[in-house]
């Protein structure tokens, strides 16, 4: 099992195929000028393992790991 210390929270937006699903994070930050709170967000393909069931619109957890393909390096913490 690979240890990663980067894990976040976030929303699955889509169901790719069978075993990738796009997640996004969303975050607030401050501006640093006029110090007002600003919404940003990315999304990450996040690989999936067989026999998870994640539909549209549930919370998941995600943690960084080693190139599953060309975009993703994110997957599905359990």
């Amino acid at each position: 099992m690979e240890k990663s210390n980067r894990k976040l929270k976030g929303i699955v937006v889509a169901v790719s195929n069978i075993n990738t699903v796009k997640v996004k994070i969303e975050q607030y930050k401050t501006h640093r000028i006029y110090n007002k709170a600003i919404k940003a967000h990315k999304s990450y393909l996040v690989d999936m393992p067989i026999g998870t069931e994640v539909k549209v619109g549930d919370v998941v957890s995600i943690m960084e790991t080693r190139p599953v393909s060309k975009n993703k390096t994110w997957k599905l913490d359990k």
